[in-house]
């Protein structure tokens, strides 16, 4: 979801998105927005027994972006817990790497 989110719209236009792909990349493009990082719908989870959360990185290396995240078992790792402690301080994390690197944010580099 992270990576989708910032992901230029000519590159996502080439997946050939479906309406659900393209609601899933906005709905993740509104969370970076408004808190900085991602967690995917419950029902779009990639399992059951895994909870995350992501925030993306522009790896220059790799000339795209990539996504770090923290996941754990459901009962570990509520969504609460993702939402209040563990996803502000991926994204403090990932900020405080882009400033030491001098890269932009992942989702400036949205066309």
């Amino acid at each position: 979801m992270a990576v989708l989110a910032t992901m230029g719209e000519e590159r996502f236009a080439a997946m050939t998105p479906d309406a659900a792909l393209s609601q899933f990349r906005q709905e993740g493009y509104d969370q970076l927005l408004g808190q900085g990082f991602v967690l995917a719908p419950p029902p779009t989870r990639y399992a059951r027994t895994v909870n995350a959360v992501s925030v993306p990185y522009f790896a220059g290396e790799f000339g795209e972006a990539v996504a770090f995240t923290c996941g754990a078992l459901p009962q570990d790792l509520p969504d609460d817990k993702m939402v209040n402690d563990v996803g502000p301080a991926l994204r403090d994390t990932v900020r405080a790497l882009e400033q030491q690197t001098g890269l932009a944010p992942a989702l400036t580099r949205r066309g």
